[in-house]
């Protein structure tokens, strides 16, 4: 959840800077296909390695509603920089 909303902290449904969530949205992106350290203990969505490992040879699309198809277009464009395990699987974006 973005800060601010769902279950994470942060007064409901204030967004001081959106390239705040954005940059969440990356970070959570580079971790779940990457493997990135930095954010890892942050992440636990209970899955066994071997799906993350099976699954980051796939392609992937991001998908957005109202502010999230916003927050999916931005995540999509910093994806696609630096970080070739993330930006040479993506696939596009969707955004409704």
């Amino acid at each position: 959840d973005f800060e601010g909303h769902g279950y994470s902290e942060g007064e409901r449904c204030l967004v001081t800077d959106f390239m705040t969530l954005v940059a969440d949205a990356v970070a959570f992106v580079r971790w779940l296909l990457a493997g990135d350290v930095e954010a890892e203990d942050e992440c636990h969505l209970g899955m066994a390695e071997d799906f993350f490992e099976k699954m980051r040879q796939l392609p992937y699309g991001l998908l957005g509603d109202s502010m999230g198809g916003t927050i999916a277009l931005l995540t999509g464009l910093r994806c696609q920089e630096g970080d070739a395990a993330v930006s040479n699987h993506f696939a596009g974006v969707a955004a409704v």
